[in-house]
């Protein structure tokens, strides 16, 4: 039971006097521990903060302006709302996101609740997250410490500039009619794909070529994500060029598709309106969390790429009157302009890529916003099925297809004697990862350690021993298979593929973060502090047979077939 005494609020451990009592916002606490861990609560009590999170979004949209809903007064046009075009609706983690943040709040205002301190001393790096808990102790009248409001950015015309100029080329698009579109970002393509002007994407394996032998034309709509392969717009473009009926939904073309895209950007920023207390509760302050999305949701680089992009949809839809749409889903801003402006024209059907995991909100909804969901989502596994069914999607809209970027696993291997040491896979937050490889190092004793960051990010920008740590450019896939046990963060959806090889896993919670792990199994072991990773590596199976069902596997994609009517 937590007293009211003064509490300190610190990013991580500090020494406090007697009469202080610490709670920590960015590290794990045991269970004897004297001190109050706001992520160990959510971790404790997930549902009930998810599904108030999503509530929090619900009201949002819903915030009276002028005698209408926030989402009606935002509309571009009827019945399509920008709110659901901000960065703020993208429900972001990582190093870009602010949700955690968010989440870790409410925490903290149920704490304020349940027993008020006499004071809250404030010791966070983060200003916005200090500003937000002023906020809400004041509104709650508990002394605190002032927080100054975080400096606004003066350089958003020049930011959407850069990035009109960017994209700009003076080439003109034929949008051809196609009886099917695949929309997805220009990444896990072969690395070939630039000398041979031959398209494979890891995201749809050999789906494009059943979709092709059935007779039917396949337009491809990308945006770009920088990476090794394609690191930046020019081989981006020179990519393009080579490969017929494929389109960068990023590029401006000419002139006067420019002068639309700044008409368009201008009138997205007319839209902003003061929304600050559409993100105020009667106790708990969000906006200083918020606040900065929302501004760059209206000014800068992000409305200018969502004008551009709206610009090339309306072009190529209008070209295309009946199809099938199949779009990687990731609750992207663009994903939801995609599946409004193809209409009733489309049969769309959204395709997560990986799995859907318990806090990745980007696929969820509250109550108030279910209207928002997809039609028809292909689900690649029945931990994903059940995700989404306990989100609230209804049954109906949910169809079985082959896990596309998995089909590698049905043909397994399970000789555990052809498996050594452990493979440490890297995630987006280089932070993150640098914690648990630094873990792993000291922890790992005489077995040999494997290095694979993640595909976006530079090895470069990671420390390490070479003659401890061995860093391998081999594909995970290859790499998971002949390892004795892999170590990720939470976040690194290559624990499903892991556990269905047989292969046990170590997945590393991010204090930072939620608890993104992408399921439950007895192969797969959770921990949070380097003590529970010592004894996870001690104690974890080395030797396990293959797991049935983790994705749905079928080389001939019987299921895919089906949905699409191929047979």
């Amino acid at each position: 039971m937590i007293d009211r005494r003064t509490w300190v609020v610190s990013d991580s451990l500090i020494t406090v006097g007697p009469d202080k009592h610490l709670v920590l916002w960015n590290e794990f606490v045991g269970e004897d521990s004297p001190h109050t861990s706001i992520p160990t609560l959510i971790r404790l009590d997930r549902d009930s903060y998810r599904d108030e999170m999503l509530r929090v979004f619900d009201d949002v949209a819903s915030f009276n302006v002028d005698g209408r809903k926030l989402s009606q007064a935002l509309e571009l046009e009827s019945g399509f709302s920008y709110l659901y075009l901000t960065l703020m609706w993208a429900k972001r983690w990582g190093d870009l996101g602010v949700l955690p943040n968010a989440v870790k709040m409410l925490a903290f205002a149920r704490l304020l609740r349940a027993t008020p301190p006499s004071t809250v001393v404030i010791r966070l790096k983060d200003t916005t997250v200090a500003k937000s808990i002023s906020n809400t102790c004041a509104r709650l009248g508990i002394p605190c410490d002032s927080v100054s409001t975080p400096r606004k950015s003066k350089w958003s015309t020049l930011r959407a500039l850069r990035h009109l100029m960017r994209w700009f080329t003076f080439a003109r698009p034929s949008y051809e009619k196609s009886d099917v579109i695949i929309a997805d970002y220009l990444f896990r393509v072969d690395p070939n794909v630039l000398a041979t002007g031959t398209y494979r994407s890891g995201y749809w394996a050999d789906l494009p070529d059943e979709i092709a032998r059935s007779g039917r034309s396949i337009t491809w709509l990308h945006r770009f994500t920088p990476h090794p392969t394609i690191p930046h717009p020019s081989a981006a473009r020179t990519a393009i060029k080579a490969l017929p009926r494929h389109h960068l939904l990023d590029q401006v073309h000419g002139v006067k598709d420019a002068w639309r895209a700044w008409r368009q950007y201008r009138r997205i920023g007319m839209l902003d309106i003061h929304a600050q207390d559409a993100f105020v509760s009667k106790d708990c302050d969000f906006w200083p969390i918020f606040e900065r999305d929302w501004r760059d949701s209206f000014r800068g680089s992000h409305p200018m790429s969502i004008a551009i992009i709206l610009g090339n949809l309306r072009r190529l839809l209008q070209a295309t009157k009946e199809c099938t749409l199949l779009y990687i889903y990731e609750n992207q801003p663009w994903e939801f302009a995609l599946r409004h402006l193809a209409g009733a024209n489309c049969r769309a059907i959204a395709v997560p890529h990986a799995t859907v995991r318990f806090w990745d909100l980007r696929y969820f909804v509250g109550e108030d916003s279910r209207s928002l969901l997809p039609a028809q989502v292909a689900v690649n596994s029945a931990v994903a099925k059940d995700e989404l069914l306990h989100g609230g999607y209804p049954q109906e809209s949910l169809l079985d297809a082959e896990a596309l970027m998995y089909l590698h696993t049905e043909k397994r291997d399970s000789n555990d004697s052809q498996r050594r040491g452990i493979l440490v896979l890297g995630e987006l937050d280089e932070m993150s990862t640098q914690r648990y490889l630094d873990w792993i190092a000291r922890l790992a004793g005489e077995r040999p350690i494997t290095f694979k960051p993640h595909p976006l990010i530079d090895a470069k920008r990671f420390t390490f021993d070479a003659s401890r740590v061995r860093l391998s450019s081999k594909s995970a896939n290859d790499l998971i298979s002949t390892s004795e046990v892999v170590v990720l963060g939470a976040s690194g959806t290559a624990a499903l593929e892991a556990i269905s090889l047989g292969v046990p896993v170590i997945t590393v919670l991010d204090p930072r973060e939620l608890d993104l792990s992408v399921v439950q199994h007895r192969l797969v072991r959770t921990v949070a502090t380097e003590a529970e990773l010592a004894v996870a590596l001690n104690e974890h199976s080395l030797r396990s047979t293959p797991v049935d069902g983790v994705f749905y596997l079928d080389q001939r994609l019987t299921r895919w077939k089906q949905l699409l009517g191929l047979n």
